[in-house]
């Protein structure tokens, strides 16, 4: 674990990339839980390693790692496919399965304008797949807002269940509904975007909300290379809280051949 965490801090105070965004394009779920309503642009390809650990309980300890890749289907839109392994310790020992596959899609409805903020929808899909991608499938919908303000961007998503899995997934559940805001701000000179999200969210039908928040940061390392890095804590009424550390890394390519003009 400890090597883990020196190979990302050494790539963060590495030699920033000049003149590139990808670092604001916010991920969904990583660094923070709230996203923007934007999608990568066409014909690009993302390749994304998401690694998770948390203490869901006392005693507990849950990782996981999803390797998912995106791509740039059409103007203005994505689509996603990501696996998820998992692994989970207690005092009983420690077992490791895959926790589900991921599909997802975006698009972006409407972008931003001088009064009007960016608008996009996307729709989550998990199948459950493995030992802890629990039992039938979910998705579920999200209304996604970003508005600038000069170097700052305000984020705001609203999802609710469109299906509901008979046994949730131990890396993510589909709850009932979420909404979350975000506030994220610029550095351009380091090419580094810091983020603050606020969430809340409810799992069952009168059960109490779940409220979260976080911390992050992206950093582009190289023109394809993004890192990022955050902190999501977790409060119920009902339990203690729940904090999560999360690491990630994106690359982006394309695919001459699925260019226009591209080799044949």
């Amino acid at each position: 674990m400890k090597s883990v965490f020196t190979l990302f801090g050494v790539a963060f105070i590495a030699i920033p990339a000049a003149a590139q965004v990808d670092y604001r394009n916010l991920d969904h779920g990583r660094p923070v839980s709230v996203e923007d309503a934007y999608p990568i642009e066409r014909y690009a390809f993302e390749f994304i390693a998401g690694y998770r650990i948390g203490r869901p309980g006392e005693g507990q300890t849950f990782q996981s790692l999803r390797l998912g890749l995106s791509n740039g289907i059409f103007p203005g839109a994505e689509a996603g496919i990501g696996l998820i392994g998992a692994l989970r310790s207690d005092r009983r020992g420690t077992e490791t399965g895959v926790g589900g596959i991921q599909l997802s899609a975006l698009v972006n409805l409407a972008a931003e304008r001088v009064r009007l903020p960016g608008l996009g929808i996307r729709v989550d899909g998990v199948l459950p797949v493995g030992r802890w991608g629990g039992e039938g499938a979910g998705a579920m919908v999200h209304l996604l807002a970003t508005r600038s303000v000069g170097r700052n961007r305000v984020h705001l998503n609203a999802g609710a269940a469109i299906v509901r899995q008979r046994r949730p997934g131990a890396d993510e559940s589909v709850p009932l509904w979420r909404v979350g805001v975000a506030v994220d701000r610029t550095l351009i000179r380091s090419s580094t975007l810091l983020l603050a999200d606020l969430s809340l969210a409810r799992e069952e039908a009168g059960a109490p909300g779940e409220l979260g928040a976080g911390l992050g940061v992206r950093r582009q390392i190289t023109p394809v290379l993004v890192l990022d890095a955050g902190l999501a804590v977790g409060f119920r009424p009902d339990r203690r809280s729940t904090v999560a550390v999360t690491l990630g890394a994106s690359r982006s390519f394309g695919v001459a051949g699925l260019m226009p003009g591209g080799a044949r």
